[in-house]
């Protein structure tokens, strides 16, 4: 390959990646070409303020075009905008009891552990025997932050499965109560 060409190649490709980077920031912002801010920043800031959409969106156009103005060497302050708090959908309690039912035997043990006593995956595999306290039905574990230590009642048929489960594998106090 000649040598001269190289450096005509990269500048192709490089005025090809300015092209790709400026047709996603006209695209995500939407707008009619006569009336795109791509040549001022004070512009941008007030479209994209005043654009009556969530702050989530505001924010992935701000991310867009200071992706932009980097490429395109412009000078701007980029405004902040925070995402807003969404909910999580928990899962209703039959669909939790029909994947713990549906479950291998060590998992699901430690899945009906975990909905009942509210303990992280972490806590559940740091859990030993000793942490156990299967004559008054609770759980002692040791917290992955180091927090205070608690006290959690278990069902009677969590304990049972638990009982089972250190006699049939003959596990010790310093042993993990839920190894796979």
């Amino acid at each position: 390959m000649n040598t001269d060409t190289i450096p005509s190649i990269l500048l192709h490709e490089s005025r090809q990646e300015e092209r790709r980077h400026n047709r996603i920031y006209e695209k995500s912002l939407d707008l009619p070409k006569q009336t795109r801010p791509t040549n001022t920043t004070r512009g941008s800031k007030i479209y994209i303020a005043t654009m009556s959409v969530s702050d989530s969106h505001k924010k992935n156009l701000i991310i867009a075009y200071n992706r932009f103005s980097k490429f395109s060497e412009i000078q701007w302050n980029m405004p902040r905008y925070t995402q807003d708090a969404k909910n999580i959908a928990l899962p209703t309690n039959n669909k939790l009891s029909m994947l713990i039912a549906n479950a291998p035997k060590t998992l699901r043990t430690k899945l009906q552990m975990s909905k009942e006593t509210g303990l992280r995956p972490v806590d559940l595999c740091r859990l030993k025997v000793k942490n156990i306290d299967l004559e008054h039905k609770t759980v002692n574990p040791t917290t992955a932050k180091g927090g205070n230590p608690r006290t959690i009642p278990m069902s009677a048929n969590l304990t049972a499965k638990i009982q089972e489960r250190i006699l049939v594998n003959n596990l010790t106090p310093t042993t993990n109560c839920l190894e796979m």
